[in-house]
């Protein structure tokens, strides 16, 4: 049988830039003198499934020592050995067989009947039946993985029950929705050596309450559904946290799936790995009906509401945009401390920015790493990973830097749309739409870097009064204002053709200098007043 536990599977990049196989148990311990430094599985969306499985697998087997700072601390400062891993995960071992006959890890309780699927639909990535249908794979090509080893079959079925996006009637999106946004906090590397793997995993592993211990099928089935009878939907039950326990929100199994095994008689390699695995995956069955989640909240993933009233909070999902400034606040502070915003950072950010502040110096700020799919229904636009810093702050500090962000995120925003706005007025026929887009994100673009320094010097100022807290942040309010202003009157100027003003009909130039005054106007007051500068009333025109 292949064990997750106990056979070596995760491939790992080395500190000298070599790669090696490991067990889970042995993530924390040197190989062949050199420190791991990262998953190797060359898909950007595999190392970031087996970070989650890894940190999940934490998470759920070492409940109690997470759940208190000094024991937490002892294992960061002194990374467990393998043999101490293998004791804490040796109650999990049932669970975590892939090819058993008992229970199959993240796969149906029962044999699934019917011809088999080719594996290389396992992957999200995969183009779908309409699109072969219609021999529109032109750029994922069909075929290109007929064959898994064991080691890659298991990620790719975590990866695809962990950001199952929908797959169709009866076939369910995973407990987040489908392609959901995973955020982790990395410590920065020191300059002097390098940043173990294991120190961010255990960063990012969250105190769970303690599990019941799980002595029993019906026990364990409430984490791993896979451990007893599938939970179908047939009947209309659906899975909430009142019928799980917490640590079920990483091991959610959304698709009903039976990995069909094969013998490798002709040693043919993986198509992902180029392993030769004895038994390989060809296909795999599947059948309507799995878990259907409600509401299960997942540490690693930050929330969103319509509206301030509402009970119901949404997974965050990318978007075709790169993650930038406009969504820092979002992701690591979330946009009100009191519980009446619309926005929460995922519950880890909120555990590792509390650790990160007994991290030295020289690691410190953290960096926010979000990852996830951006899909479009069932199809996969792309895999977007992002990074941002976060600043481990008191709370005085925090409610100081929340407010500051808000102002400058909401006037960059109302910056971008008079921009782009009066782009459009000034252009013949209302401009291109896509360079318009391009301005604008030209606008945030050229603005990140002064939104981050400002925030830094906020999270680093020395402790004083309230009156040099106010002085700050007033400055730093004055200066952003001006910092989007020059940008935007630059951008303006650089795509609409000043320079040839005195040959455009009187007509177009008076249409042109109507816009520039009207962006230049909207910038000096209705974007001042978002960015927190009071308007004096002479600008205003308040008698």
């Amino acid at each position: 049988m292949f064990s997750l536990l106990s056979k070596p599977w995760l491939p790992v990049h080395l500190s000298d830039g070599n790669t090696a196989w490991i067990r889970p148990a042995e993530i924390a311990s040197p190989v062949g003198g050199q420190v791991i430094t990262g998953f190797a599985w060359e898909r950007p969306d595999f190392d970031a499934a087996a970070r989650e499985f890894m940190i999940g697998l934490l998470s759920t087997a070492c409940a109690g020592r997470l759940e208190d700072t000094d024991t937490w601390s002892e294992w960061l400062d002194t990374p467990p050995d393998a043999l101490t891993l293998d004791k804490n995960f040796a109650s999990l071992a049932p669970y975590f067989e892939l090819d058993g006959p008992d229970a199959r890890f993240l796969q149906d309780s029962e044999a699934i009947a019917g011809e088999g699927i080719p594996i290389g639909q396992l992957l999200i990535d995969a183009p779908g039946a309409n699109t072969l249908k219609k021999n529109l794979d032109h750029f994922v090509h069909r075929d290109r993985v007929v064959r898994l080893s064991r080691a890659a079959a298991a990620m790719a079925l975590y990866t695809l029950q962990t950001f199952a996006p929908t797959g169709g009637q009866g076939h369910f999106v995973g407990l987040r929705g489908g392609g959901p946004l995973s955020t982790l906090v990395f410590p920065t590397p020191d300059g002097t050596s390098p940043l173990l793997l294991w120190t961010c995993l255990w960063l990012n592993a969250v105190p769970l309450d303690s599990p019941r211990a799980l002595d029993t099928r019906a026990h364990a089935a409430q984490v791993f559904p896979w451990a007893g009878p599938t939970r179908t939907s047939e009947a209309g039950q659906t899975i909430n946290s009142e019928n799980t326990m917490p640590a079920h929100a990483f091991w959610g199994m959304p698709r009903r799936i039976r990995l069909q095994f094969s013998s490798n008689t002709d040693r043919l390699p993986c198509d992902l790995t180029g392993l030769v695995d004895e038994t390989i995956v060809t296909a795999f069955s599947m059948r309507t009906n799995g878990l259907k989640y409600s509401f299960l909240e997942h540490p690693l993933s930050p929330y969103y509401r319509t509206k301030a009233s509402s009970m119901e909070w949404l997974a965050v999902h990318p978007q075709p945009e790169r993650l930038g400034y406009r969504h820092w606040l979002g992701l690591v502070l979330g946009d009100d401390d009191a519980g009446k915003g619309l926005r929460k950072p995922a519950a880890v950010v909120q555990v590792a920015n509390k650790r990160l502040k007994d991290f030295p110096a020289a690691q410190r700020p953290g960096r926010l790493i979000a990852a996830g799919f951006d899909m479009d229904n069932m199809k996969a636009r792309g895999f977007v990973e992002s990074e941002m810093p976060v600043y481990p702050v008191d709370h005085d500090r925090a409610d100081r830097m929340r407010a500051l962000a808000r102002h400058m995120i909401e006037s960059a925003d109302l910056a971008a749309r008079a921009l782009a706005g009066e782009l459009r007025n000034a252009l013949a026929h209302g401009g291109d739409g896509s360079s318009i887009l391009a301005v604008r994100r030209s606008l945030w673009d050229e603005t990140e870097d002064r939104f981050y320094r400002t925030i830094e010097a906020l999270a680093t100022m020395p402790e004083g009064g309230q009156y040099e807290a106010d002085q700050f942040l007033m400055r730093s309010r004055v200066d952003w204002h001006a910092a989007l202003v020059n940008t935007a009157l630059r951008l303006f100027d650089r795509t609409v053709p000043l320079d040839e003003i005195g040959m455009l009909r009187t007509s177009q130039m008076h249409k042109l200098v109507k816009a520039r005054d009207g962006l230049q106007k909207t910038l000096n007051i209705q974007v001042r007043k978002a960015a927190g500068v009071p308007i004096k009333q002479k600008e205003t025109g308040v008698a």
